[in-house]
């Protein structure tokens, strides 16, 4: 075992052992917190507010189980997001906007972008992303007196090509999960199963479809703050990391034995992300987070990173009190 670990270390770039280092010691220190503090909500805080206090939907990448109170909406900004390349992907920026809307207290719709976007690397490309469309349906409510039974929601997304720079027009993909709130005592485990489609980067006009998992432990420190570890494997419900299939990436895997599911083909199954961040409700209807994750495989992003900000009226934080 030591034999592998110092054969892997020695293949690693400087750069990006420099990144590692960074990420386990963020990682190391959420951890800590986790196990040293004791939260200060209520069983019954929780079952109203669900995940991320404000329930955010863009700070961890699984989306929760819960919706908005019908007539009520809310709008997350993730102003700088960035992540680093791999073998199918290229570098790219953005800058993501959740529009979030109850039309009934168990169904919420939702509008998603990745806004102004900018790719590097070989085949540099800015513009604008497409808009997707989100359909959020609350299956199953919390049970106060059966803490054990997990709250399940379904998520029907839809990623069109209106708006959308052709550099990232990709076609339509849809997205279909179930959304879970499982609490753990003093903690909350939220994961989202699903399949979604994607245009193919190694033949053209061709569809594909893979298995996505996402998933974060969450913890609320105080009243205000929330920690959690997540990640993701094969894609999130929303391309908040990466489309997987941005047509002017040009990669395409033509050799070599296929791993974690990708091969001759292209399929993007081994794509793992692993990291962790908070969620700050500042005041009444207005909150920031941020996200820090790595790649654990070669056919991941090496590095990703977001901060952004979360704004809902004060009659939705009343309704919700």
């Amino acid at each position: 075992m030591l034999s592998i670990i110092r054969s892997w270390k020695s293949q690693v770039p400087p750069a990006r052992k420099h990144f590692l280092k960074i990420r386990m010691r963020c990682l190391a220190g959420i951890l800590l917190i986790f196990g040293c503090t004791t939260p200060s909500f209520s069983g019954d805080d929780r079952a109203v507010l669900g995940s991320l206090n404000a329930d955010s939907e863009l700070a961890s990448f699984p989306n929760s189980a819960t919706t908005l109170p019908g007539g009520t909406w809310s709008i997350e900004w993730s102003t700088l997001s960035y992540t680093d390349g791999s073998k199918v992907t290229a570098p790219m920026g953005s800058s993501d906007v959740l529009v979030r809307y109850g039309i009934v207290d168990p169904l919420e719709f939702r509008i998603y972008t990745q806004g102004i976007t900018a790719q590097w690397g070989s085949n540099p490309a800015a513009g604008f992303s497409p808009l997707t469309f989100d359909v959020k349906a609350r299956i199953l409510e919390p049970v106060e007196d059966y803490p054990w039974i997990p709250a399940l929601a379904f998520e029907s997304a839809l990623q069109t090509q209106l708006l959308g720079s052709a550099p990232f027009n990709s076609g339509t993909e849809p997205t279909f999960t179930l959304n879970v709130d499982q609490p753990l005592g003093q903690f909350l485990f939220q994961y989202n199963l699903g399949t979604m489609r994607y245009m193919s980067p190694c033949k053209a006009n061709q569809m594909d479809w893979n298995l996505t998992y996402s998933w974060s432990i969450e913890h609320d420190v105080t009243d205000a703050v929330t920690l959690f570890i997540d990640g993701f494997y094969g894609g999130s419900v929303l391309p908040k990391v990466t489309t997987m299939s941005d047509v002017t990436t040009g990669a395409c895997i033509t050799s070599g034995t296929p791993t974690n599911g990708q091969g001759k083909n292209g399929h993007l199954f081994g794509e793992n992300m692993v990291g962790g961040g908070l969620f700050w409700n500042v005041t009444p209807g207005f909150g920031t987070y941020i996200n820090v994750a790595g790649g654990t495989n070669s056919d991941s992003p090496g590095f990703m990173s977001y901060i952004g900000f979360l704004f809902t009226p004060r009659a939705y934080d009343e309704d919700l009190q």
